[in-house]
């Protein structure tokens, strides 16, 4: 300050305004941040080249940073308002996306779940081509499963590993695992059956693909599709029989059996006692 106002006419004066403002940046002073911008746009040494660019754009931001003032000073409500509102204002701003983030972010911390998905959900849907717009929908899949409404959180979870599945490989795995366990859990069989064979196929390699294909059987034991619990176990077998655990060796052979048994339209009672034999052999290694 002392430099801006005593030297104003010295060569490194600009730098000086800049480093003032990039202070005020950093330590979140909005309101010097806006009145130092407001009085170096007046004076034509220090508004003009690279500098006079990054003062139009504080001065452009000023709306956003009132609202981030208030993020700053914990109003989360009013300033999940607030950053609605710039959007609803300034549509076209290059902060639109990032407002409709902050507002989000803002009504989850004030615990205002209708609104954070408000606020995420027209993020995704009118700024598609954000860059942060794949994550948006992953939020409002993870704020539906927040508040247990799986259902919702397994069709977000679902879309965004359909229409973003290079976004983020760790996403992704998370989002394909989590539908297909609420798929399962609320009896959606056929879409968990689908959500499981995407990730295997997706993750042949993660250590929890093993286990997700043996689920995949344990869905048609649930419905009675005896022919493909026997194939699915067999092939669970051929792949993995060698280096999964001994449990899950033992499991897949007495489904098999139990499957063969319980097939009223086919008589395979000796098939399904040489696979229960398996098991029991199997198990006595074990003791």
């Amino acid at each position: 300050e002392d430099m801006y106002q005593k030297h104003r006419e010295h060569p490194s004066t600009p730098d000086a305004a800049r480093l003032l403002l990039s202070v005020f940046n950093v330590t979140r002073n909005i309101k010097n941040l806006e009145k130092w911008a407001e009085t170096f746009s007046q004076d034509p040494v220090v508004a003009s080249g690279d500098l006079g660019e990054v003062i139009k754009e504080i001065r452009a931001a000023r709306d956003f940073n009132r609202c981030r003032q208030m993020e700053f000073d914990k109003e989360y409500e009013k300033a999940g308002d607030c950053f609605m509102g710039y959007f609803s204002n300034f549509k076209q701003s290059k902060l639109g996306d990032r407002a409709l983030n902050n507002a989000a972010i803002m009504y989850r911390n004030a615990k205002l779940i209708d609104k954070a998905l408000d606020a995420s959900e027209t993020l995704y849907h009118e700024r598609r081509d954000s860059p942060i717009a794949p994550q948006a929908l992953y939020n409002v899949a993870t704020i539906y499963k927040a508040i247990a409404a799986y259902t919702y959180a397994a069709d977000y979870y679902e879309m965004y590993a359909e229409n973003h599945p290079k976004h983020s490989e760790k996403l992704l795995e998370r989002a394909i695992s989590r539908a297909a366990a609420y798929r399962r859990a609320l009896g959606h069989y056929d879409k968990a059956i689908s959500a499981y064979i995407q990730y295997f196929k997706r993750f042949p390699r993660n250590k929890n693909a093993p286990l997700v294909f043996f689920e995949i059987g344990l869905i048609y034991e649930n419905q009675k599709r005896w022919n493909e619990v026997v194939v699915h176990y067999r092939k669970y077998l051929k792949t993995y029989g060698e280096k999964a655990k001994a449990e899950h060796v033992i499991a897949a052979y007495t489904k098999i059996g139990m499957a063969y048994w319980k097939n009223k339209r086919q008589n395979k009672k000796k098939k399904a006692h040489k696979a229960f034999d398996r098991s029991i052999a199997l198990f006595n290694e074990m003791a």
